[in-house]
Formats: C-alpha cells, structure tokens, sequence
C-alpha cells in the first residue's frame, strides 16, 4: 500500500509539472485578465472619451484659423478698437470652414451659439473661440452678466393704471464681477390704456460683449369688480336705467347687480329662465323648492368651464318689514352657488326699473309675513290672494363670479357683452353636441334654444311660438274628466302637436325622443308629481320646470304646457302677459310652441349662438 501511494504522488507531481510547462496558473491568468481589462478600459477612454475631446480641440483650431483668412479678406473691420464678434454661421455660409460633427454624433456645431471674438486694442489683437457642439463646449467665457430685478418678474396692472418702473437691484458677470447699473438697457413698451401682456427688457454686456438678459412680464387686465366700481362712480350697484352691465356667461346674457363687500360680482339673468313655486315647510330658502331647483337642477346645466369662475355666497335671510329697505341684517349660515335676488339688492338697484324689471312676476328671496314678494312690471306685488308660495313665477338666477375675473372682451352693452374667456362660440363645420345649453339657433324659419345636450343629442325648444292664428288654436278636445297630455290619444292636444306641428318644423334633422309627461293630483309642484308617462315624439310642448320653458326672449302668443292634473279644472298655459294659468275650461285654445331634439351629426354653418346672431344649422 505504501508503494502506491508513493507512485501515485509521482504521478500527480509528474502531470503538474506538465501543466506548468505549457499553461498560466490561476492566479496568472487572474491577473493577466485584470491587465486586459484595464487596458480595454484605457481604449474605450481613449476612443469615447480622449479622442472626441482631441477632435474637439482640433475644430477650435480650425475655427481660429477660419477667421484670421476671414479677417485677411475683410480687413478694414479690424480697424476699430473694440471686440469684434464673428459667428460659425457666417464663416460656414461663406465657406471658410466646413460643417462640424463631433465623432460618435450626428449633431453639428451649433453655427448660432458657435462664435470667434477678436479684441482690437491699439492695433494688437486677441482672440477668443467659443464652441458649442453636442455636449462639448469651449472654456471661454460665453455667458453674459446676471442681471438681478428690484420688485416683481411678473405683474398684473389694471386698465387705466399707472406702471412704475421698479428698475435693477445689480449686475453681476462671472468674469468681469459686479457691474455699473448704468450699463444695463430697457426697452419699456407698457400701455396700460390696452388690455394685453406686455415685456420690459432689461439687457447688459459684459466686456467680450456676451449678453445678459432680463424680463419682466406686464399683463394689463380689465377685471369686473374694478368695471363695477368705475361705471357706478364707486356705488358699486347699478341703478336706474343701464345698457352698459351685461355679460355673456354659460351661454347666457346677464346683467351685472352690483360688487360684495369682498370684491366679488353678483349678477342675474337678463331674462327669467323659467318658473317655479316657492314651496318650503318653513318658509326659508335653504328648505324651498326654488332652492333646490336653482342649485341642482339649473347649477348642473351651467357649462362646467364657467362655473370655475363662480363663488359660493350667503343669502339675505331677514323678514322684510319695511318693503324700502336697503340693508340685509341677517346673512344665511349655508352658502349657494345660485340663489335669488333679495329685497335689499332690488331697491339698490332703482326698485326695479332698468335691468330688475321683469315682463312677468319674477320671486324675490325675502318674505313679509306669510307672503313671498315679486316683481310685477318693475314694481313689487305682493297681494294676499294673488301670490303664494304654490304660485308659478319666473326665476332670475343669481350667481357670484370670483375677485378679479377679468374681461376678455366687450363693453358691456347688449351687442357686446362683457365676455370673461369662460367658452367659445361654435365654429363652422363643428358638431352641436358640443355646444352649451342657454345658446340660440335657427332651424326652419324659427329660433331655437338649447336646453339639454347629452350623448344623444341636444334638445332645443322654441323661442317663441307656432302663430296658429285665431281660428286654428289648438286645446283639449278629447273626452274624459280629466285633460291628460297624451301624445299617443286621438283628439289629444299632444297628437294634435305632434301632427300638426310637422306642418311648420321639419323632421329632417330631428330624431324621436324619449319625453315624460308628469301628472299631478291637483295643483303643480315641483317634485311633486304622483304619475309619469312615457313617450316617443318628434314634436311636445314643454314642461313648466325645464330651462327656458317661461315666456320667451321675443314676440309670442299663449301656448300650451304638457304638465297634467288629474283635477279636471286644471290645464297649463303660458299667457299673453307672461303668466302661468291653470285654471282652464276645456274649450280654451292656445299655440303651440315646439321642444325638438336634434340629431347627433348638426353640424353648425354659421352664426355665435347667441340672441342676435344664433348658429345656422344643417
């Protein structure tokens, strides 16, 4: 055993050695690696790193050289003291240098930022290369001073004001060191006269003639509380007769009423946009059916651009005893986005005439006793058997725009409102569907509103009525103790419209919608209905409580609602006078005015949508 252990250590010694002889040992080949590695290292150093900067340095020479021949040529420009400056742009166009492409890049030598500075001094020169190319650049100082603003960068002045030039606090170059404020330059084009944004320009050279640049943004704004406070001369309400507080909002027309202690802008609707009772188990706003109707259902068909510009606000919630009073004692503890006029704010405003007359009764927020006031015709009407709070009078929302608001446009007449950049008019070619509710068009021969635009589609209801003339208003003829809007009953008033309407308005553009037709057990309520049905029409009248469905902007005659009674005594018409009746016989007629629902593809051909010049559809 001992033999074979000695022979094969032999063996083993044997075949080592044989592995020496011809092969590196591990720890060799470790470090032979290392060695390799560093020196590959070393290569891509040389080649990414070393060898872009060689050719780098190689440009600035050519550079240099390129102006000198350039200088040799125009030679007279040396003559003057001074630094002359010379960009890679020019020396490229008249070919004295070609294109420059760092190695690894497909970027050229920026021939803008790229330049040669000859510094003339007594007849001696020096010159100085800059170059920009990719990721490397020249190390000479191409920067120029920092110049350092007193006041603001950006300011906000209003129209008429004065601009006071706050001027430079310092100038700074990195070279040079601080510099004499009396080298900086301003060029000051501010017109505070004209709404605009404006630029003060402050610029300053360093001795290689590098430039420092420094701005100071003017916008110059028109806002509507600074508007209010001028044209009232500091009253802050409009009074009287006016024809200079309208805006064009949501696709609306609004009538400034005046500016909050906060500097906030109250407004109204130039017209009453519909027409609610004034229901509340307490009598108060915060629990009535007006409040719930202007808050969500009227708030919800505001254009969602528009109501970034509005403010919640608190409400006047006294108990009018003297009905001259212009002071509010009380304020409500709950803020709204859409309230109601009160008592106070009307008699600031003239007690109605001007732009707080309304054709018909319009509700206040304020009650007296148990009665709720309006007003009728400019004047308040507050009869005992005459108003209550289930009678059905025009509403004029009231919202509140934010501090600052500014104008973008108008001069607050009725042709050209104040417009405040909340949204644009459709332009040619663009779909209706995109538009806003509150907007005007024309469609066969009549005008139009939106009143609803949703997925499928924009409905619209008639500005204004069918002139059937005397002899041919419609009413109930159908038998039944009660008159029940059924578009689907022979004799029914809502076939008779269905029918007869297609005789002025075209179906072209129209689809069918999907209407309801609310019944009450007596009187109308809002919320308050105990039945619903369902249709499918071209043509219906309009619901009381849907947008615009009060009496409209221009000429019109009594017309028919399609809310129902099961009480045999009531029927909805809108009267001569702008005032809802419902206590009709059932030989009573009327016109009809027309809601439609347009197609998905109306495209608009013409016109802004507004009043006086509503799109053209086709």
């Amino acid at each position: 055993m001992k033999k074979e252990t000695t022979k094969t250590k032999s063996a083993v010694n044997q075949k080592e050695a044989s592995v020496k002889k011809y092969f590196f040992t591990p720890k060799q080949w470790k470090k032979i690696g290392l060695a390799l590695g560093g020196i590959g290292v070393l290569i891509l150093l040389v080649v990414f790193l070393i060898y872009p900067r060689v050719i780098f340095s190689s440009f600035e020479k050519k550079v240099a050289k390129a102006a000198n021949r350039y200088y040799e040529v125009n030679y007279k420009v040396l003559k003057k003291d001074g630094v002359h400056t010379l960009s890679l742009q020019t020396l490229y166009k008249q070919k004295y240098v070609e294109d420059l492409k760092t190695p690894f890049s497909k970027d050229s030598c920026s021939l803008k930022d790229s330049w040669v500075k000859t510094e003339v001094k007594d007849g001696e020169t020096k010159q100085y290369v800059y170059l920009h190319c990719g990721r490397f650049s020249s190390a000479i100082d191409h920067e120029g001073p920092v110049i350092t603003l007193n006041g603001k960068k950006e300011m906000t002045l209003e129209k008429g004001s004065t601009y006071e030039e706050a001027g430079v606090k310092s100038v700074v170059d990195a070279i040079d060191g601080k510099m004499d404020l009396k080298s900086v330059t301003m060029q000051n084009k501010v017109d505070t006269s004209k709404v605009g944004t404006y630029q003060v320009i402050y610029k300053a050279k360093d001795k290689l003639l590098n430039e420092g640049v420094e701005i100071r943004t003017i916008h110059v704004v028109e806002t509507l509380n600074h508007i209010v406070t001028t044209t009232t001369n500091g009253q802050n309400y409009y009074q009287g007769s006016v024809n200079n507080n309208y805006v064009l909002f949501s696709g609306m027309l609004w009538r400034i009423v005046g500016l909050n202690e906060d500097g906030t802008v109250k407004m109204m609707t130039d017209q009453p946009v519909g027409s609610m009772s004034y229901e509340s188990k307490d009598g108060s706003f915060e629990n009535s059916d007006i409040k719930k109707w202007l808050n969500e259902y009227f708030y919800n068909h505001l254009n969602k651009e528009s109501k970034k510009h509005m403010v919640k606000h608190n409400v006047c919630t006294d108990t009018i005893t003297d009905l001259g009073t212009t002071t509010c004692n009380t304020l409500s503890d709950k803020n709204y986005f859409v309230s109601l006029l009160s008592l106070p704010e009307y008699n600031l405003t003239g007690r109605g005439s001007g732009f707080g007359a309304s054709a018909n009764g319009t509700w206040l927020l304020n009650r007296t006793n148990e009665n709720v006031l309006v007003t009728y015709m400019g004047q308040l009407f507050y009869p005992t058997n005459m108003v209550n709070t289930s009678s059905l009078y025009g509403v004029r929302p009231v919202v509140t725009l934010k501090k600052g608001t500014n104008i973008q446009s108008g001069n607050g007449t009725e042709n050209h409102p104040y417009r405040i950049g909340d949204y644009k008019p459709g332009k040619k070619k663009e779909l209706l569907n995109t538009r806003l509710v509150g907007e005007y068009l024309t469609y066969s021969g009549y005008s139009f509103r939106i009143t609803e635009v949703d997925k499928t589609g924009v409905t619209a209801i008639m500005n204004g009525s069918v002139n059937l003339g005397v002899d041919n208003m419609i009413g109930y003829q159908d038998e039944g103790n009660a008159s029940i809007y059924d578009p689907a009953k022979k004799g029914n008033i809502g076939t008779k419209i269905e029918n007869d309407g297609k005789k002025f308005v075209s179906t072209k553009l129209l689809q069918k919608q999907k209407i309801e037709v609310s019944i009450y057990d007596d009187r109308i309520l809002y919320g308050q209905e105990k039945e619903k049905k369902s249709y499918e029409v071209y043509l219906v009248a309009p619901s009381i409580f849907t947008m615009f469905a009060n009496m409209p902007n221009q000429g019109y005659y009594s017309y028919w609602y399609r809310d129902s009674s099961n009480n045999q005594e009531y029927r909805y018409q809108m009267l001569y006078d702008g005032n809802i009746f419902h206590y009709i016989s059932k030989d009573m007629v009327a016109d009809m005015r027309l809601e439609v629902k347009f197609k998905n593809n109306v495209k608009i051909d013409d016109g802004s949508g507004t009043r006086n010049d509503p799109y053209k559809i086709s």
